[in-house]
């Protein structure tokens, strides 16, 4: 559609507020793309934790068991806030029983050799 000299400075006019019209949407539309990527890069964090930037220095603590063996059960997760003195793991002591019964049963069968030389001796010191 051109414009006639008569209706130039309207049509003018016209052009310059339809590009006015669509430089605007245009930016309110890269606003909101910015803005939307502002939300979405940013990180969510649970209640009850804290975030920023920093240093942040912790102690790296070794535990160990007194006795070697199976780990049966574990009663944290990691990342869990822990006191001093608690249970974190339970060992697998099936086999550390089993060779308590063994070991007991051995108690008692020289507990039985005993008493039968002592029978024996006292037997022979009797004759």
């Amino acid at each position: 559609m051109d414009c006639l000299s008569a209706e130039r400075a309207g049509c003018v006019a016209r052009k310059r507020s339809t590009v006015l019209i669509v430089v605007g949407i245009v930016g309110v539309v890269l606003v909101g793309a910015g803005y939307w990527y502002h939300l979405s890069t940013q990180r969510t964090v649970p209640a009850g934790i804290l975030s920023g930037n920093g240093r942040l220095e912790a102690d790296e603590i070794q535990v160990a068991a007194k006795y070697a063996g199976r780990v049966a059960e574990i009663d944290f997760q990691e990342g869990d806030l822990v006191k001093q003195g608690q249970v974190l793991a339970r060992m697998d002591t099936k086999e550390t029983e089993a060779a308590e019964r063994a070991a007991a049963a051995q108690v008692a069968a020289r507990q039985k050799d005993s008493e039968a030389a002592r029978s024996e001796i006292g037997r022979r010191q009797a004759r």
